[in-house]
């Protein structure tokens, strides 16, 4: 998040009418985060629980994307549940699969998906296929600065992360399992008040 969300922090730090403290989250696994022992399973239920454990604010405006997107889902449902104790007061949501039937896993993530090779594929992971896959989601006008890609790389590979990719994608199987309950929950927060949730697609970005 840190990464994807550094412009925008930038922006927001010299911003000085700003009256809200930023937090931004390293999910467990990725980046400089703790990568878990033994069979940790790095489920989105697990993820949304560590998020609201550093919450630690009386309401909050959420942004995600991409990974996170599944996260917040999962941090939705739980507010008619009274499970929540922190409202979400406001979710923009980034380039990511809300609705899970319209979502296409890549080549590289359904063959980590894989249950008796996928840990094979994570440890063969190169700098340049995990290049060829990332860029790939980028439109040819806006492809990604190399750089940046490497910065991706060592953040993912960074404290053991090899280890645990095919890990990590198990949060596709999750989408599939409680899909109708983290859509739910978003169709009736649109429905009690659709300016709450802003959604930004770049097909274009």
């Amino acid at each position: 998040m840190i990464l994807d969300f550094e412009p925008l922090v930038e922006q927001l730090l010299q911003d000085k009418t700003l009256r809200a403290r930023l937090l931004l989250v390293d999910m467990l696994g990725y980046g400089d985060s703790d990568k878990g022992v033994g069979e940790a399973r790095f489920s989105i239920s697990q993820q949304a629980n560590v998020v609201q454990a550093v919450f630690n604010v009386k309401r909050t405006h959420l942004v995600v994307h991409d990974f996170a997107v599944s996260v917040a889902q999962e941090l939705l449902s739980k507010q008619p549940k009274g499970r929540l104790p922190i409202p979400i007061h406001k979710v923009f949501w980034l380039n990511g699969s809300v609705f899970t039937d319209l979502y296409r896993p890549t080549e590289l993530q359904q063959r980590l998906m894989a249950d008796m090779t996928g840990w094979l594929t994570a440890r063969s992971l190169t700098q340049s296929a995990f290049e060829q896959v990332v860029g790939g989601v980028f439109s040819r006008e806006h492809p990604p600065p190399r750089q940046w890609l490497t910065d991706i790389h060592q953040a993912l590979q960074h404290r053991g992360g090899a280890q645990i990719h095919h890990k990590l994608v198990r949060f596709i199987k999750d989408r599939h399992r409680y899909k109708h309950i983290w859509q739910g929950a978003l169709e009736l927060a649109m429905r009690f008040d659709s300016s709450r949730m802003m959604f930004f697609w770049g097909a274009q970005t």
